[in-house]
C-alpha cells in the first residue's frame, strides 16, 4: 500500500517534470537522439500557457537511478512525470512515453510510437498534444505545439535532433560535438535556421564550460545566430544566444535590445528572462533583475 500523498498546491495539477528519455537501441551513440526529442518536448510544453514544466539537471545521473515519482513530486513540486524509452533500429524508430501522476504513483497516459527516423517530429507533436489533454482538457494548447519543423531534409533534422542532445549534456566536449553535428545539418540545408540558432546556443555555453574557449567562437557564434535571424526572425532562441554572445563581449546595449526581442516573442522562456536578469544585476539595475529572474525562477 502507498503511504497517504501530502496535500498539493492545486498549482501542481498543472505541473509536469520532463525526465530525460532512455536510449534503449543496442547503439550507445543513439543516446543524444533520445536526449534531443527530450529537448523538444520540453520546448513544446513550455509554450503551453497554464502549465508549468520543470527540467531534469544537466548532469544528474538518469536511467535506473531515477528516486520514485512521489519522491520526485516532493522534490520539484509537480503533479506529474513524463518519462520515457527510445529505440532505433536503422531508420525503424520506436518511442514510448508516459505520463505518470506523482501523488498515486500510476500512469495517467501512456502510448507507443511505431514510426521511422523521418517522422520524429510528428511524434513529438503527438506525444505533447496527448499529455495536454491528460492532463487538462481546459488548457488551450497553441495550434502547434512545437515551433515548425525548419527543414524538409529528414537527415538534417535528425542531426539537429541529436545536437540537442549534447547541448543538454552540457561540458565542453558534448558542446564542441553539438557544434560539429550541426554544421554536418547546414551542410546538407544551408537554409535550416534552428540549426543556426542552436549552434548560436552551444557557442553561448561553451565560454561556461571551457575556458580555452577564446573571442573566435564567441564571433562564430554571433555569426550563426545572425544568419539564424536573418533566415527566420521569429525564433527567440537565436536572440537569447545572440544576446549572451553580446553580453560576453560587453556589447551592452546590443545585448539589451536581444534579449528584450527574445522576451517579446516567447514572454515564457525562461533562460532568457534569467540571461537578461543577469545582465541586469551587471548593469546594476536590482530591482528589474529581481523582477527578471524572480519570473525565470518560477517559469
Amino acid at each position: 500500500t502507498r503511504a497517504a500523498a501530502p496535500v498539493r498546491d492545486t498549482s501542481q495539477t498543472r505541473s509536469v517534470l520532463v525526465v530525460p528519455f532512455v536510449n534503449l537501441g543496442v547503439d550507445s551513440t543513439d543516446e543524444p537522439l533520445a536526449l534531443g526529442i527530450t529537448s523538444e518536448l520540453l520546448s513544446a510544453l513550455t509554450r503551453i500557457p497554464g502549465l508549468r514544466v520543470a527540467s531534469w539537471p544537466a548532469g544528474a545521473a538518469g536511467g535506473n537511478q531515477y528516486p520514485t515519482e512521489e519522491e520526485l513530486g516532493q522534490k520539484y513540486k509537480v503533479g506529474y512525470v513524463l518519462e520515457g524509452t527510445v529505440q532505433k533500429d536503422g531508420t525503424k524508430l520506436r518511442i514510448t512515453a508516459r505520463l505518470v501522476s506523482t501523488s498515486t504513483g500510476f500512469s495517467v497516459w501512456a502510448d507507443v510510437f511505431d514510426r521511422t527516423i523521418g517522422d520524429v517530429f510528428a511524434v513529438q507533436q503527438d506525444i505533447s498534444s496527448s499529455i495536454v489533454q491528460a492532463l487538462e482538457p481546459q488548457l488551450t494548447p497553441p495550434p502547434e505545439l512545437l515551433a515548425e519543423r525548419g527543414t524538409m531534409d529528414d537527415t538534417a533534422y535528425e542531426y539537429y535532433t541529436r545536437a540537442n542532445g549534447f547541448i543538454s549534456r552540457r561540458g565542453a566536449q558534448s558542446l564542441r560535438r553539438a557544434i560539429y553535428t550541426l554544421s554536418a545539418a547546414v551542410r546538407r540545408d544551408s537554409l535550416f535556421a534552428k540549426a543556426y540558432a542552436a549552434t548560436a546556443r552551444a557557442y553561448s555555453l561553451l565560454p561556461l564550460d571551457d575556458a580555452t574557449a577564446n573571442d573566435s567562437a564567441v564571433a562564430s557564434g554571433i555569426t550563426a545566430a545572425t544568419r539564424a535571424i536573418a533566415l527566420d526572425s521569429t525564433l527567440a532562441d537565436a536572440y537569447t544566444a545572440r544576446a549572451a554572445l553580446y553580453n560576453a563581449s560587453f556589447r551592452w546595449a546590443d545585448a539589451e535590445r536581444d534579449y528584450r526581442r527574445a522576451l517579446s516573442i516567447n514572454p515564457r522562456d525562461a533562460e532568457a528572462r534569467r540571461g537578461y536578469g543577469e545582465y541586469l544585476l551587471v548593469q546594476g539595475r536590482v530591482d528589474d533583475a529581481v523582477r527578471q529572474l524572480s519570473r525565470a525562477a518560477s517559469l
